[in-house]
């Protein structure tokens, strides 16, 4: 662990540079924006265990399913986007949200349930909400990009179960939009407070295995969540920080001793680090990580909590 008052010249520089970068960036992509938007991630785990082969027979379907493929996955003319997890989990993505527009929301829902019930009578995989299914961390990879390989390559070494976080656990995302870098404090501390509630926390099983998976990346910030009350600056130093600290993925070095690290490699280090909140730059949003899949229906009863509690917040509508 690098501690900020012990950081040498090139350290502190590094810091500097990317909390500015990070601002900045942040400030041009919520530019324009007038609605607080929502957006939901949920995965599924294949009732039995699939491989390479058959996540590819099921890309070749969605075609037909109504999903194009748009290189970062596919993409629905509702806005809904499918991608797929190393266990051959299936993982729906939304577009932005309304608040208020709950009848979009469960569009949305039905059109899951919809395409995975296509999917099994296509091709008989069945897709289930379930936040784990034990014994699947010696199976094959069902990804073959670089990312992955290097990921289930640490997850051997780093921790005891990444494997089968990787290839045998399922989650909800719950994203709140930013329109302006003043929300970044209140929205995170609130995050942070939901991650241990009753509504959304991760279940004693799947904490264990995050808990065992790569105790850097798997860990929360450490900022004094009383200390950065109205200075987004501070939280994002924050940030910052536990990033360059944590080794990255591809040399196993922490960002803090590697050289002509440029902000585009910070950003995609940013997204292999696995905390129980997380800023999201596409939204550009924050992320609650801690739920765990669950049966559709009850991610309905859940979306509207989550929403109710962010809108309540102060400047945010």
């Amino acid at each position: 662990m690098f501690f900020e008052r012990d950081l040498n010249i090139k350290q502190k520089k590094m810091l500097d540079m990317f909390t500015e970068s990070l601002l900045t960036d942040l400030q041009v992509n919520i530019s324009g924006k007038k609605k607080t938007t929502f957006g939901f991630e949920i995965e599924f785990l294949p009732v039995e265990i699939i491989n390479i082969k058959q996540v590819e027979k099921i890309c070749l379907i969605l075609p037909e399913l109504g999903f194009r493929n748009s290189g970062n996955g596919f993409l629905s003319n509702t806005g809904l986007c499918i991608t797929f997890e190393p266990g051959g989990q299936i993982e729906f993505c939304s577009p932005p949200i309304k608040g208020s527009d709950f009848v979009k929301f469960d569009d949305f829902l039905n059109q899951i349930a919809e395409t995975n019930g296509k999917i099994f009578k296509r091709l008989g995989i069945k897709y289930r909400c379930t936040s784990f299914i034990p014994n699947r961390a010696g199976i094959d990879l069902c990804l073959e990009g670089t990312r992955y390989k290097f990921m289930h390559k640490r997850f051997k070494t780093s921790g005891t179960r990444g494997r089968e976080m990787m290839k045998g656990t399922a989650a909800v995302h719950l994203h709140a939009g930013l329109k302006s870098i003043n929300e970044l404090p209140v929205i995170y501390k609130t995050l942070c407070m939901l991650s241990k509630s009753k509504d959304f926390s991760m279940s004693d099983e799947r904490r264990d295995i995050w808990q065992n998976t790569d105790p850097a990346r798997c860990r929360m910030p450490d900022i004094d969540l009383n200390n950065i009350a109205n200075n987004p600056g501070r939280l994002l130093r924050g940030i910052v920080h536990h990033a360059l600290c944590v080794e990255d993925l591809y040399s196993s070095i922490p960002l803090y001793e590697m050289n002509d690290i440029g902000f585009d490699y910070f950003k995609e280090h940013l997204t292999t680090l696995f905390s129980d909140v997380r800023l999201n730059l596409k939204g550009p949003s924050l992320e609650l990580r801690t739920m765990d899949s669950h049966p559709l229906p009850e991610m309905a009863e859940k979306w509207p909590k989550f929403v109710s509690i962010i809108r309540a917040l102060p400047d945010i509508c």
